[in-house]
């Protein structure tokens, strides 16, 4: 079996050699023949020939796949140079990783917690409108329905108006093994309509209209993927089994999409359920039920338009209120974005804090690596000037310097990849506690990968530069400099 042309090169090195001593020796007898003596002969074919290493050169640029072997040249040798001074590869290298390392990480942290869109559409639609008494500088979360109702039958700016409330204590989901601590909402019947997601398979909740009954005749219960995956082992068959929450049966009526959660939580399994009104419900007084509120504009609204309407509104329902105290409570509304209420003021200022550090840091990291490979360059000007001598060109004298500076980017880059992991590690423990949701403990490979594309390019510019200048110096010069 022929092997291919990348695997026969020394074969054909080979044969190039056999082929040009045979035209010289051919060449010598010729002239031996015409009566010149054996050492002049040589010499003669030799100097008729002309220069054997360039006629080497340009039959193997014909090749085609010469550049490759080239290439690997280039790395030996920069290899070779990166152990004759390993101060200087060392500095190059730790201060590319420290940048990149810093930088990935924040970028990271921030896209999780700041940046990164929620699995809902038109995330900037979703709103919390609350009730309270701005002179006491304090809002409730908890609204009672029949102002809800009042919102959604008079209040034009919202496409829906959603509620919900925590089940009491801790709720356990059973599974045909064990029972499992879940997050229990239960919520309106067009919750998940409010919040632009569908189950991706079963109904979901009964669109059945709200009444207020003193218990729920029918108990459904919708899953979170995750819920679906690690308790029930993706049962495929999951929808309208009977489930246990708490001891008490529920019809599994739906499964949400991977990477639904709400509260926005990434690892913790969810489920939710119709919450069913009460005669509690009917009336406004101090034992009326609260319930949280999500909310979504309708298109095109802004959010300081909305509030405008529902302030307007609320004048006019607080006046249903008997006591004086709950009617200034209910006086006033405020409008929060759902999106923005995850993260507070304090944590967020500092998270940007440290992502413009981390951003400043890779920037000097940058310029600081290139200052080094720059002054690295300029200190070889003699070692460039003797190869162009030698016959080396232009693009070989560039190449090799930029051969050079990725192989240090591309060393930076891994170890910066790997202290970038173990630093997201620690961020992912130390927020855990300051967030409302868990920040997952990997990188974002997508943000790596461009900062580490940005970092070779400003190797490759920083070595570019100056071998162009050696390229195109005077050689005579340059060899004439000192050692120093």
């Amino acid at each position: 079996m022929r092997l291919p042309k990348l695997f026969r090169t020394e074969g054909r090195k080979q044969d190039l050699d056999d082929e040009i001593a045979a035209h010289l020796a051919l060449a010598a007898a010729d002239k031996r023949q015409q009566g010149v003596d054996a050492e002049t002969a040589t010499r003669e074919a030799r100097r008729e020939f002309g220069d054997v290493s360039l006629v080497k050169d340009v039959t193997r640029d014909s090749w085609g796949w010469i550049w490759l072997e080239r290439l690997l040249q280039d790395a030996r040798y920069a290899l070779r140079q990166m152990r004759k001074s390993p101060a200087f590869a060392a500095a190059v290298i730790g201060t590319l990783a420290l940048g990149i390392a810093a930088a990935a990480t924040m970028f990271t942290v921030m896209d999780h917690v700041l940046f990164r869109p929620l699995p809902y559409p038109h995330t900037s639609q979703l709103v919390e409108p609350m009730e309270g008494d701005p002179s006491a500088n304090h809002y409730w979360s908890g609204v009672p329905y029949l102002d809800l109702a009042e919102w959604r039958q008079h209040a034009h700016s919202f496409e829906q108006i959603g509620y919900y409330n925590y089940s009491n204590g801790h709720s356990f989901l059973g599974s045909p093994t064990a029972s499992t601590e879940v997050s229990f909402l239960l919520v309106s019947p067009n919750f998940f309509k409010t919040l632009g997601v569908q189950p991706q398979f079963g109904p979901g909740l009964p669109n059945a209209p709200e009444t207020f009954a003193k218990s729920a005749s029918d108990k459904t219960v919708v899953l979170s993927d995750t819920a679906w995956r690690v308790i029930f082992d993706s049962d495929a068959h999951i929808i309208d089994k009977t489930v246990q929450i708490n001891g008490k049966p529920y019809t599994v009526t739906g499964v949400m999409p991977r990477g639904f959660a709400f509260p926005y939580q990434l690892t913790v399994p969810q489920i939710w359920a119709p919450l069913s009104l009460s005669a509690a419900d009917e009336v406004r007084n101090n034992n009326t039920p609260g319930y949280a509120v999500i909310a979504r504009l309708r298109p095109g609204v802004k959010p300081a338009a909305a509030l405008a309407e529902l302030s307007t509104l609320q004048k006019h329902i607080a006046q249903n209120y008997t006591d004086a105290g709950q009617r200034s409570n209910a006086s006033f509304v405020q409008l929060h974005s759902y999106a923005g209420s995850l993260v507070d003021k304090s944590t967020a200022r500092a998270l940007y804090a440290l992502f413009a550090a981390a951003l400043l840091l890779w920037l000097i990291a940058c310029v600081n690596s290139t200052n080094l490979l720059l002054a690295r360059a300029i200190a070889r000007q003699r070692e460039m000037a003797m190869r162009g001598a030698l016959g080396a060109s232009r693009w070989r004298l560039t190449q090799q310097l930029i051969v050079e500076s990725c192989i240090l980017s591309g060393i930076a880059a891994g170890l910066g990849s790997e202290i970038a992991a173990v630093l997201i590690v620690g961020f992912h423990h130390a927020l855990r506690n300051a967030l409302p949701f868990d920040v997952p403990a990997t990188l974002n490979l997508s943000i790596l990968g461009a900062l580490i594309g940005l970092t070779f390019i400003s190797a490759i510019l920083a070595a570019a530069w100056p071998a162009w200048l050696a390229a195109h110096s005077p050689i005579e010069p340059s060899l004439k400099q000192g050692g120093q």
